[in-house]
């Protein structure tokens, strides 16, 4: 089973999220939860790109806490969630390009 999550921007404020996205403040999520095979962190990013979105980037505590909130804890290496976090040259960076500081 793939999960994954992404963000989708939208563009003005009366805009609505895409069906089965959740709001919260500018953003729209999806939380990917479908039975298909597994997608390295690449292939996710991938598929969040053909839907006009990107996998997450956490800005704040109060949309990291959001977002644990609506996921569950995984034991193994086959479930989990991928988000828009990477490690170049030893330093965490999102896909926006800032260090990440949420720890």
């Amino acid at each position: 089973m793939l999960i994954i999550f992404s963000a989708y921007m939208m563009k003005t404020e009366c805009q609505l999220c895409p069906k089965d996205w959740i709001v919260l403040q500018e953003k729209c999520y999806l939380f990917y939860n479908k039975s298909v095979p597994w997608r390295t962190w690449e292939e996710s990013r991938e598929y969040c790109l053909n839907l006009d979105s990107d996998l997450v980037v956490i800005d704040t505590l109060h949309e990291q806490e959001f977002i644990c909130n609506h996921t569950k804890f995984y034991y193994d290496k086959w479930h989990g969630y991928w988000m828009g976090l990477q490690q170049i040259n030893n330093n965490w960076i999102w896909l926006d390009g800032h260090n990440d500081s949420l720890r």
